[in-house]
């Protein structure tokens, strides 16, 4: 799988994962928004990318996509309840590390 698809495979996963996820409390609902934000920054960050998709499939981002492939199994295995925000969050903090990474990459050549 090419980069972007797999980063558009773990914007869907973290969505299915909002559409799970039933929130109970009013903490529950915070951790819910929480993840939403996520999602909403991680797309914001597809997107650019999607933008310069051209050059992505020119780079070598070996490294890049073998990270995010390995995130994006670890969010598929995650369980898609509200106890599971914090690692949700954290998924796609670290597919934000990694896309910015790839943007910087691009951004020099």
């Amino acid at each position: 799988m090419d980069t972007i698809s797999i980063l558009l495979d773990i914007e869907n996963a973290v969505t299915q994962w909002l559409f799970s996820a039933t929130p109970q409390t009013a903490e529950d609902q915070l951790q819910m928004t929480k993840v939403l934000a996520a999602r909403d920054r991680l797309v914001a960050s597809i997107n650019a990318l999607v933008l310069q998709r051209v050059q992505v499939a020119a780079s070598n981002l070996v490294a890049q996509t073998q990270a995010l492939e390995s995130l994006n199994e670890k969010l598929k295995s995650t369980a898609s309840t509200i106890a599971t925000a914090q690692t949700v969050i954290g998924i796609a903090s670290d597919v934000l590390g990694i896309t910015a990474t790839i943007a910087s990459i691009i951004a020099a050549a």
